[in-house]
């Protein structure tokens, strides 16, 4: 009685999805040791609801597929022991304990090998809050003290920091991902180990570095992190080092005040670059051409007022999405007083259909051409007309465009 009385309680502390919990319980019907792994434990520790439920047994990948032989199973890693199975329209992501072999590149361990233990299966991962189990059957396994570490916010490597980073470089990263999500301090000797290693990182894809920046840039306490550990991200970024410390600092201030909003908090970090470094520096990051444009032209004007009276002008050059976001950049940048008044001309302008680009002039090139005038001066003087219109020093009316032609 006492014992399933212990069950009930963790029950209530670790509320499971119901396909995770269906999932445990056929895999322990048929023999297997199972647990819930890694980040959602994490959470439900921290009373945070989880994305997803990963799931480590005792079973291999065969025997797994023969367990939920009843469900669609998809071999998404089935050589490092994943497979996905969809519960009740769940994907459940079902991983063998294993322990991996030798990292020679960095990244990747030379081989996996399967293992019976949890406690060998834990022994591999990054950091202690992320090497704990959990079974409604077997209740809870943390053997490197990460509960202990969540109470103290500490984030610490398992085992020997050396070598947890140079096994995956990409943790090096991470760990500053997870320090500024879970707002915790890095324990000291991963604290040193991520200053002494962090060259390691230019051994890690664009891709995933990208990947792990974006994520440290929405987070909640990315403006601490990456104040102090600024020498791992000029690692991962060597554009950076360029940037004054002063304007660096001024930067991760800006980005406090931004909404969470990639191209708004990138175009902060780098505007000190301009606007063409800035745009080559989030394509050596392997940026989407989206981001790298949106975030590199709001860096080229994000020095630049953007006014009630300079409004118009802004969104012809960026549209008016963009103009609204540079406004905001501003803003957070100190460099105008009232973003919210340029956002509200904005909108006011598009609510009355007032001029702001070539399209909405209410001449053409063609009626210019029948007036005289030709070749490039047709463009010059179209442009001419408009910034007329968009400074209010003549009215969009065809027979006022025509006359100041001539």
């Amino acid at each position: 009685m006492e014992n399933q009385e212990n069950v009930k309680n963790m029950e209530k502390q670790f509320p499971l999805s119901p396909a995770a919990e269906k999932a445990l319980q056929l895999l322990e019907e048929s023999g297997f040791e199972s647990y819930i792994v890694g980040g959602s434990v994490r959470d439900f520790c921290m009373h945070t609801p989880p994305h997803d439920f990963d799931i480590t047994t005792a079973s291999s990948p065969e025997e797994t597929k023969k367990v939920f032989a009843q469900y669609r199973v998809i071999p998404t890693g089935e050589k490092h022991g994943t497979v996905t199975v969809m519960m009740d329209g769940e994907p459940l992501e079902i991983t063998t304990f294993r322990k991996d072999g030798d990292y020679l590149d960095g990244r990747h361990p030379e081989k996996v090998e399967f293992t019976s233990a949890i406690e060998e299966d834990l022994l591999r991962r990054d950091f202690t809050v992320n090497a704990m189990a959990y079974s409604p059957f077997r209740g809870m396994k943390d053997p490197f003290g990460g509960q202990s570490d969540l109470k103290r916010k500490l984030l610490r490597c398992v085992g020997d920091a050396d070598r947890r980073f140079h096994e995956d470089a990409l943790r090096l990263l991470r760990a500053l991902r997870f320090a500024a999500r879970l707002c915790f301090d890095i324990e000291k000797c991963t604290h040193n180990a991520l200053m002494n290693l962090a060259p390691l990182i230019e051994k890690v894809s664009r891709e995933r570095v990208l990947s792990e920046l974006n994520g440290l840039l929405l987070a909640r306490d990315f403006e601490r992190v990456m104040a102090v550990y600024r020498p791992v991200i000029e690692c991962a970024v060597p554009e950076i080092r360029s940037i004054p410390q002063a304007d660096y600092l001024s930067a991760l201030r800006a980005m406090t005040r931004l909404d969470l909003d990639l191209s708004l908090r990138w175009a902060a970090l780098l505007h000190p670059l301009g606007e063409e470094k800035a745009y080559q520096t989030l394509k050596n990051l392997k940026a989407p051409n989206r981001l790298c444009e949106d975030a590199s032209r709001l860096a080229g004007h994000a020095l630049s007022p953007i006014t009630v009276q300079t409004a118009k002008f802004f969104m012809n050059r960026l549209g008016e999405d963009l103009a609204k976001q540079l406004s905001r950049l501003q803003g957070a940048l100190n460099v105008i007083p009232d973003a919210d008044a340029v956002r509200a001309e904005i909108d006011r302008v598009l609510e009355s259909g007032e001029c702001y680009t070539l399209a909405g002039l209410m001449v053409t090139g063609n009626e210019l051409k029948a007036i005289g005038v030709t070749g490039r001066d047709i463009g010059k003087t179209l442009n001419l007309l408009l910034e007329k219109v968009m400074a209010g020093k003549l009215p969009n009316e065809k027979e006022a465009l025509l006359r100041a032609v001539h």
